[in-house]
């Protein structure tokens, strides 16, 4: 009988939302994130969901009913400088290497984004024998993301069609 492998979804919520905007301008909460999670069901039992964002701002708080009902937990990370930076990266980067290490069990980490700042967990999961599938919208995941990646999983296929003013639409595989 073959058992079923473990999967953990970590969300840099803000990369993403922020994303789905760019990509579906005229959608009302345009990041659907149903089709993830029944794609996540396909590599295995999704054991841990956490979403990372600055849930007091507005465009990330219209979606924590919406998160919560999925099972994500919200990890809150405030502003932190005048850019309007948080802390996501470093929080998911060490929270994803703790709960790696103290669950063995995981095989695969989702990571939901594209930022070139999530290569080194991404090569240290690795190391490990791990599995790191990297989720994110077309235009903002970098080609060194989805080279380190073991696989990467276009948003747009999982939610559908980015509209013409987005700068996704008709961005062909080179």
């Amino acid at each position: 009988m073959e058992t079923s492998k473990n999967v953990a979804i970590y969300l840099d919520f803000e990369n993403l939302a922020i994303s789905a905007e760019t990509v579906y301008p005229s959608r009302d909460k345009p990041l659907d994130l149903e089709p993830l999670v029944d794609y996540a069901t396909t590599k295995g039992v999704i054991c841990s969901r956490k979403a990372y964002a600055d849930w007091s701002k507005d465009i990330f708080a219209q979606y924590q009913n919406r998160l919560m009902d999925q099972g994500f937990e919200l990890i809150h990370l405030p502003e932190t400088n005048l850019q309007g930076k948080i802390g996501s990266v470093v929080r998911l980067d060490v929270e994803g290497m703790e709960y790696m290490e103290i669950f063995p069990e995981i095989y695969s980490l989702i990571i939901g984004s594209g930022d070139t700042d999530f290569i080194p967990l991404i090569q240290r999961l690795r190391t490990k024998g791990k599995s790191v599938i990297v989720v994110g919208f077309e235009h903002s995941v970098g080609t060194l993301v989805k080279r380190n990646s073991d696989e990467f999983k276009s948003l747009e296929d999982l939610i559908g069609a980015p509209e013409e003013e987005s700068p996704s639409f008709g961005l062909s595989d080179e």
